[in-house]
């Protein structure tokens, strides 16, 4: 089953059988996979910049649609608990960067090893990896 949910130029559909959520904006899509079954999706009410995931174990994901473009993940438990964060991406801020521009980057920290372009690009954006 696919749930679809809407905000501003957000688009975020839920696909209950292949357990992924696909994010839409300005044409450009982000194809989340979820780990454990999707029980149920809904969109707040009163906030509907906020889409959370139910999950088999009793956690949830919450899915935020932030102005300027960001998108926001958080994983939170039964009790409403914050878990861990597990996705901070800008949409259209992509094709600002080349693959490439990742290892220049990298040597700025020797340090660090950058797990995908995502890891990256979260890092040039917050100037701090």
């Amino acid at each position: 089953m696919k749930n679809r949910f809407e905000h501003k130029d957000w688009v975020l559909v839920v696909d209950d059988n292949e357990s992924t959520v696909e994010i839409n904006k300005d044409g450009e899509t982000r194809v989340y996979e979820i780990k454990e079954k999707i029980l149920r999706s809904e969109q707040d009410d009163e906030y509907p910049m906020y889409v959370d995931v139910f999950v088999e174990g009793g956690n949830y994901y919450s899915f935020k649609f932030e102005d300027e473009n960001a998108l926001i993940g958080d994983i939170f438990n039964e009790n409403e608990e914050y878990v861990e964060s597990f996705a901070q991406y800008y949409f259209g801020e992509e094709n600002d960067y080349e693959e490439d521009d990742i290892k220049e980057y990298e040597d700025e920290f020797d340090d660090y090893e950058f797990d995908d372009f995502d890891d990256w690009l979260s890092c040039v954006i917050n100037e701090n990896p």
